[in-house]
């Protein structure tokens, strides 16, 4: 478990360098281009999938949502809640079997929040506590990992952590 956990992460951060090589501007075309290239399936047998979670300002959520909207029409972030800030994931692959997760705000649900914030605050890779994933109509019991990414290769201390957070 351990020796696969470590190869989940690594893909983890090749997703992170991805990001970081193209300024953080990478669209659903690249970042399936990435995915598909990973072959998750073949390579990494019990990931269902590897996405990207965008950390974006309450009142940039509406053109963050129409800047989504152009390759992908039916793209919303969901629930809503009226926090400062929406962890939406923006893409995930495969596509088909996550469909539902596309969107989902991490900020909706407490191990989710909780990893996501622990891994901006220590630029480390952490696992949520077990979690249902909206995907999975059987509601088993699951889990996500998240690899931060920042704004900036400066982000040494804690306030540089949550300022350069993307």
């Amino acid at each position: 478990i351990e020796e696969r956990l470590k190869e989940y992460e690594l893909a983890l951060w090749g997703g992170v360098a991805t990001l970081r090589s193209n300024d953080n501007d990478v669209d659903y075309r690249q970042w399936r281009k990435f995915a598909n290239n990973l072959e998750l399936q073949k390579r990494l047998p019990g990931i269902n999938g590897i996405g990207v979670i965008h950390q974006i300002k309450r009142e940039n959520v509406e053109s963050y949502q129409q800047e989504q909207r152009l390759l992908r029409p039916e793209y919303k972030t969901h629930p809503l809640h009226n926090g400062d800030v929406i962890l939406p994931i923006t893409f995930i692959e495969p596509l088909g079997v996550n469909k539902e997760a596309v969107g989902l705000d991490m900020m909706h649900e407490h191990n989710r929040q909780e990893s996501l914030l622990k891994a901006r605050d220590t630029d480390t890779a952490q696992i949520t506590g077990p979690i249902f994933l909206v995907q999975d109509k059987d509601k088993t019991p699951g889990f996500l990992f998240f690899a931060p990414f920042y704004n900036s290769d400066d982000h040494d201390t804690l306030n540089e952590r949550r300022a350069q957070f993307a």
